[in-house]
């Protein structure tokens, strides 16, 4: 999880934009200590790097826009708190997809 945030259903003829996280190894573990759901995200962060490879050449060959974004953890946290809802991978999710995280760059 938290590479694959479409803007548009993919079954659509619209253009989809895919938000994949830019996350360092300090970010990424992080995020795994802050969850509820650690399970949810990869083992180890390089197991994590490459199965965002993988779904960046997946994405990339359907013609979807990739854009990164840039996670902050203890931002991501904060947010979850204030909006009452439970510190999990598809809060932080809701998170990006509202904007709160910072824009890396379209690839």
């Amino acid at each position: 999880m938290g590479a694959r945030e479409y803007s548009s259903d993919p079954g659509d003829d619209e253009d989809v934009t895919v938000l994949m996280w830019k996350l360092s190894a300090d970010q990424w573990r992080a995020i795994r200590d802050a969850v509820e759901d650690p399970s949810v995200l990869c083992k180890t962060y390089k197991e994590w790097v490459a199965r965002e490879r993988r779904h960046r050449k997946q994405h990339a060959s359907k013609g979807y826009t990739i854009r990164e974004v840039v996670v902050d953890p203890a931002k991501a946290v904060a947010w979850c708190k204030r909006q009452g809802a439970p510190v999990n991978v598809k809060s932080f999710s809701r998170y990006v997809l509202g904007g709160h995280a910072l824009a890396a760059r379209a690839i």
